[in-house]
């Protein structure tokens, strides 16, 4: 095979590997839908700044998103909700019950086709809340904390940080990346950081070697996680058979 075929054959299977972009967010056809549906909610581009927290509740269900509107001003705005950016540690969340209220982050926006408007893209995952100053990605020596935009077991990981800024991380990179595709999922938080050579890496030594607190950092921003989702707005719908821990 030629290495001409070769690349083209390599693009084209990163055109169908499953993104957030891709599968989670609205296409151009549900833009111009939403934008006929809200047109009284939608605000003038980037009212709400990427990383600003905001409380919404849910006001419409889409296969692979929801739309929600803003509880904290005197104009409501309405986001986007990618589903795989609503939960952690294996917990359903009841976002479609009338009363439940939720924090998201910002960490996008999304343009209509009138460029002076945009719809905010948004995560509710707790512990990207708990690290948002840590989701932009400059070149320095430090380490982020990144969404999976996708996975491929022949390119590796592709990370999403603030603004829609993307950056792939090679299979090289990556501890086991035989089992890429077992350990990373769409919209998982993870953590990263440049190595010597200056490209990211997902290897745990190489975070560690360049920001040695950053464990301490994502234990406790997990412990905070937990709290915030099973806090009294949080309260999640109980499995039978689940053990609760409670006071009288």
């Amino acid at each position: 095979m030629s290495k001409k075929k070769a690349r083209k054959n390599s693009e084209a299977e990163v055109e169908n590997e499953e993104s957030l972009t891709t599968r989670y967010l609205p296409s151009d056809a549900e833009l111009a839908e939403l934008k006929q549906s809200y047109s009284s909610l939608l605000k003038c581009k980037h009212t709400t700044q990427v990383l600003d927290v905001v409380t919404y509740r849910v006001c419409e269900s889409f296969q692979n998103f929801y739309i929600v509107k803003s509880l904290n001003s005197k104009k409501p705005a309405v986001a986007i909700l990618p589903k795989c950016l609503l939960t952690s540690f294996g917990v359903a969340r009841p976002f479609e019950m009338k009363d439940f209220s939720f924090e998201a982050v910002t960490i996008a926006h999304k343009s209509l086709d009138d460029a002076d408007y945009s719809l905010a893209v948004v995560c509710a995952k707790p512990e990207l809340l708990c690290l948002k100053e840590e989701f932009k990605f400059t070149e320095s020596e430090r380490s982020f904390v990144a969404l999976v935009e996708s996975v491929s077991s022949k390119q590796g990981v592709s990370l999403r940080f603030a603004s829609g800024v993307t950056k792939q991380v090679a299979l090289r990179d990556i501890s086991s990346p035989e089992k890429v595709t077992d350990f990373y999922t769409v919209g998982q938080v993870v953590r990263t950081a440049l190595n010597k050579g200056g490209k990211l890496s997902l290897k745990r030594t190489v975070v560690d070697h360049v920001d040695p607190k950053a464990g301490t950092r994502d234990n406790a921003a997990l412990l905070l996680a937990f709290d915030r989702i099973q806090s009294p707005s949080g309260i999640e719908a109980l499995a039978i058979g689940a053990k609760v821990h409670g006071k009288v």
